[in-house]
């Protein structure tokens, strides 16, 4: 039986996979990832030139998602976020991608428990490979989330 997180994590892509319009110029097919990441399933979604790439391992309960959108500036960033506690910002659990100060890219988890200014923290999900590059002027975000009660070893 699946618990609310790991179905409200289920529901969510469910919900992309059906609402999201799959535009003329596909980002998917033309966004590569660096260190041989790869990807089973990829959505255009129909804002801020993006896309979302997962694949979902239930075996293992692991989710491995990369975010790829054009960030607002050159030296910009990206986030996405699940939260399994309900709608809105307050509760989600944050990866952001973004350039450091030594001109690499980086990403940081964020649980964003108030509206205001964020501070980087941990998050109610395990995460691993978190990793962030900047694809043909796309800045992407990327990394592996486990179910609440953590991932199954093989």
């Amino acid at each position: 039986m699946a618990t609310g997180a790991h179905l409200n994590l289920a529901l969510l892509f469910v919900f992309i996979a059906v609402s999201a319009s799959v535009s003329a110029a596909s980002r998917c097919s033309s966004t590569t990832f660096s260190a041989d990441r790869t990807f089973a399933h990829c959505r255009d979604l129909p804002h801020l030139d993006s896309s979302l790439h997962w694949t979902y391992d239930s075996a293992a309960r692991n989710l491995s998602i990369a975010f790829v959108a054009t960030p607002a500036s050159p030296e910009g960033w990206v986030a996405w976020a699940i939260n399994p506690s309900g709608g809105g910002m307050r509760g989600s659990q944050a990866l952001i991608g973004f350039h450091q100060a030594n001109g690499s890219m980086g990403v940081k988890t964020y649980n964003i428990t108030e509206y205001g200014p964020i501070a980087e923290g941990r998050i109610a999900f395990q995460t691993a490979d978190l990793a962030a590059e900047f694809p043909a002027g796309r800045c992407g975000s990327s990394g592996s989330w486990c179910c609440p009660r953590g991932c199954r070893r093989r």
